[in-house]
């Protein structure tokens, strides 16, 4: 099939030995119904790839994974599979499968584009540790844009997303990634100017966020994180002597609330407690000269005029949207 250029196969029986990954593909999309040994070997889904090198710029993989070698090592560099078009990757399926295929990916030359995108999505906490590490090995330093938890749909817009399912067991939280990840693998973060966290984190850390993103202009909240333990942390200044201060976020410009605060709408103290909250934060940061230039709620049913105006005394731009929606205050 030499003119054959998208393939999208969904639940079709296939092996990564068929003919038609000889075509000069440009994008690849695979979610076929079968068992790991029905798809044929790990070596043939490289091979396949290497074909595919040339030319692929958009590879998405849904449990398409051959069975791993039990004697599987990091591959020479000789055996990687250098991709000089490809601009995104989605993976899904086992942590250990996904982490065994990236060893044999190489998409950090500069595409057409110029971007990059990797959606990988596990599914357990087994080997986030090793494929977090592997990627920092591979991608820290230059990822500018992370989302943690999200559509696969979106990974056109981020330069990495790194997810575990929910279907880990009651003994571990499903939103360990994160966690994990700044431990494991903080070079990830060292470049980074965007991130997008799409998950809740009890009790999170947050300052073990902020001490490895120290380039991060823009931040974004999506359903109901712990808010107040977030605006705490965010406006919990250091001093260095006398009169330097040392703030979390320096470079912090633009926040981003989505669907917060996610709460009982007849829970008017509770609400109330938040906006305090926020108000305190930034009107802290401004003094101290770290003002926030803009701050959006996005679909924040709760948010009133007079909350967006008692804002705008400290923050530059105060924005509310809702999807579908171009109203803004």
């Amino acid at each position: 099939m030499p003119y054959l250029r998208h393939l999208d196969l969904q639940f079709l029986p296939m092996q990564w030995d068929y003919a038609v990954f000889h075509s000069p593909l440009v994008t690849l999309t695979l979610r076929p119904p079968g068992k790991a040994h029905q798809l044929g070997t790990f070596d043939q889904l490289v091979t396949a790839l290497r074909r595919l090198a040339p030319t692929l710029e958009h590879l998405s993989l849904y449990e398409a994974f051959p069975p791993i070698p039990v004697d599987s090592n990091a591959p020479a560099s000789e055996e990687i599979v250098s991709f000089s078009r490809l601009q995104s990757v989605c993976l899904t399926g086992s942590t250990n499968q996904c982490d065994a295929l990236l060893r044999y990916i190489d998409f950090s030359n500069e595409s057409a584009s110029g971007r990059h995108s990797l959606f990988i999505e596990g599914d357990s906490s087994t080997g986030i540790d090793q494929l977090s590490q592997g990627s920092s090995r591979r991608y820290g330093g230059s990822i500018t844009k992370m989302r943690v938890g999200a559509d696969p749909q979106r990974i056109d817009s981020v330069d990495i997303t790194i997810i575990s399912s929910t279907s880990l067991s009651d003994e571990i939280p499903p939103s360990l990634p994160l966690p994990i990840i700044i431990r494991e693998a903080p070079n990830l973060f060292s470049a980074l100017n965007e991130l997008e966290i799409v998950e809740s984190y009890p009790q999170f850390d947050w300052p073990s966020l902020f001490a490895v993103v120290p380039q991060l202009k823009k931040l974004c909240l999506c359903v109901n994180p712990e808010c107040i333990l977030f605006l705490s942390a965010l406006s919990t200044f250091d001093r260095l002597g006398s009169s330097d201060v040392v703030a979390p976020l320096p470079n912090l410009a633009t926040l981003e609330l989505a669907e917060i605060p996610h709460r009982d709408p007849t829970d008017e103290a509770e609400y109330d407690v938040w906006v305090c909250s926020l108000v305190d934060c930034f009107d802290v940061r401004g003094k101290l000269g770290f003002p926030l230039d803009e701050l959006r709620f996005r679909d924040c049913r709760r948010i009133r005029v007079s909350d967006v105006e008692r804002l705008k005394l400290s923050i530059g731009q105060v924005l509310v949207t809702r999807t579908g929606d171009r109203n803004r205050r």
